[in-house]
Parts: structure tokens; C-alpha cells; sequence
């Protein structure tokens, strides 16, 4: 394993994707109609798209049903917030993520259903990094900055702050993972690995890490975190959190299964 830097002053982390990702190339993969409705009556938590609280403190592997096809490296569906990772690649990344959840993606065709070379990447909320900690990328706009799901405490951004970690949330780790499972890999250990020659259709779309956070708001692992966030001085007001209604379907849950139409013989 290499040693660890002795600083990060000017260290970037590239976070890792495919370049067949879904923005151009389509989704490729996509959640199984019957079992992503599973997960949304079962796992997630009652007001976002992510696990319950218990789940993201101690979790157990997400192991999605997927239908279609992806020739990429690592991907998602919009079904479930996790990402997954080609098993050569998961081979890779898996001595330096000690605390990973891994799950088993299975593809399903017709009435088979087999396993994928793809897994599912979790960590536990203790080990999450939060990759939001930049300047907002509009002078003017006040309403920017983090809240809370108040089902699961998951922090997320709103408005307009760009991507950047701070010190304090990589804690010297050269690999680090967000609660989606994005993965983040530094600058050297991504060439000490050599990771674009051996993952052909890698991508590390880079983001600095920052001494001291650019945003101004006292976050988990910040000095005087206390639980509560707190937004600096002239912040506007704060957006309610986007909440799901019980019984909401989102506007990208898979479409149902078109229906069979039974064809009328007439005499």
C-alpha cells in the first residue's frame, strides 16, 4: 500500500465514471419495474430516494434487478442511488475502501434471471465524504447551501456550489466515496495505479480539496459541528427539503411493462 501524503494542500481527487454514461449514451442498464417498486416500499427511506437512516449507518448490500444492456465500466440507474462498478474495476478499488458494501447485480430477461459482472458500492454514513464544499458559482444568488432529509439526515445542496471536499472529511484516505458510491481517487494513487490504461473507458472528473470549506456552513466534521447545520451570515431562507409524498412515484420510476392486448376473433 502506498504511504500516505503529508499533505493535501494542492491535491485534486478524480471521481470515477464511464464515459458511457447515461447522459450521452442512454441509461444502458435500467431497474427491473417489480423490483425497484420493491425497493421503494421496503428500503427507502419515507421522505427521499435513499436507504432509511438505519440502513446508511450499518449497511447491508443493495442488489439490484437490471434489465438491458452496458458496455461501460461503472454506472447507475436512476431507480436507485447507488452506483455500480465492473468487477475488474471492484477488484481494483477494493483494498483501498476497508469498509465497502458490495452488492451482486443481476440482470433479468424474460423469466431468467441471472448475476452481472457489476456490483453495488456502499459506505457506511461514518465514512461518507461530501463532495460540495466550494464557492457558489453565482455571486449574486443567496439562496445556496445544504439541507438535511429530515428521514435520514442525508445533507444535500441546493442553488448553485461548486464541487470541492475539505480536509477534515478526507481524513488522509488516497480513495474516498460519497453516499451515492461515487468513488473519488487522488491524483497520484490514480497514476500509481494506472488506472486509465487499465480501464480503458475511465473517466476522473477532477475536484480539489480545500484546507477550510468555501461555503461557509458548519457541516459533519466541521470545527463546532454540533448536529445542526448552520448556514453563514446573509444566507436567505433555506428550502424546505424536497420531501416524497406517501405513495409518490417519481417521474423517472421505470414505466410500467406495456400491457398485452388480446386480439378479438370475430366468426
Amino acid at each position: 500500500m502506498r504511504s500516505k501524503p503529508s499533505s493535501f494542500d494542492s491535491t485534486t481527487f478524480g471521481q470515477i465514471y464511464s464515459k458511457f454514461n447515461r447522459f450521452k449514451y442512454g441509461e444502458g442498464f435500467r431497474a427491473d419495474e417489480s423490483w425497484a417498486t420493491w425497493y421503494w416500499s421496503t428500503v427507502r427511506c419515507n421522505c427521499c430516494a435513499f436507504p432509511t437512516a438505519k440502513h446508511q449507518l450499518e449497511p447491508t448490500p443493495i442488489e439490484p434487478v437490471l434489465i438491458g444492456a452496458f458496455q461501460g465500466t461503472s454506472g447507475g440507474t436512476t431507480a436507485c442511488p447507488v452506483t455500480f462498478y465492473r468487477e475488474d474495476l471492484c477488484a481494483v478499488l477494493a483494498e483501498w475502501i476497508p469498509e465497502a458494501v458490495w452488492g451482486q447485480c443481476l440482470h433479468r430477461q424474460g423469466a431468467t434471471e441471472q448475476k452481472l459482472p457489476f456490483f453495488t458500492l456502499q459506505v457506511p454514513r461514518r465514512s461518507q465524504a461530501y463532495p460540495h464544499r466550494g464557492l457558489t458559482q453565482l455571486d449574486a444568488q443567496s439562496e445556496t447551501g445544504h439541507y438535511a432529509c429530515p428521514g435520514r439526515g442525508r445533507i444535500q445542496e441546493f442553488g448553485s456550489s461548486s464541487e470541492a471536499f475539505v480536509e477534515a472529511d478526507i481524513r488522509q484516505r488516497e480513495v474516498v466515496v460519497d453516499c451515492n458510491g461515487d468513488v473519488f481517487v487522488s491524483k497520484p494513487l490514480a497514476a500509481d495505479l494506472k488506472l486509465r490504461q487499465r480501464v480503458p473507458d475511465l473517466r476522473l472528473y477532477k475536484i480539489p480539496v480545500l484546507k477550510e470549506p468555501a461555503d461557509g456552513w458548519t457541516l459533519p466534521n466541521d470545527p463546532g459541528w454540533d448536529g445542526t447545520l448552520r448556514p453563514p451570515p446573509g444566507v436567505g431562507q433555506v428550502p424546505d427539503f424536497p420531501c416524497y409524498q406517501p405513495g409518490q412515484r417519481p417521474r423517472w420510476f421505470p414505466p410500467p411493462a406495456p400491457r398485452r392486448v388480446r386480439e378479438t376473433v370475430r366468426e
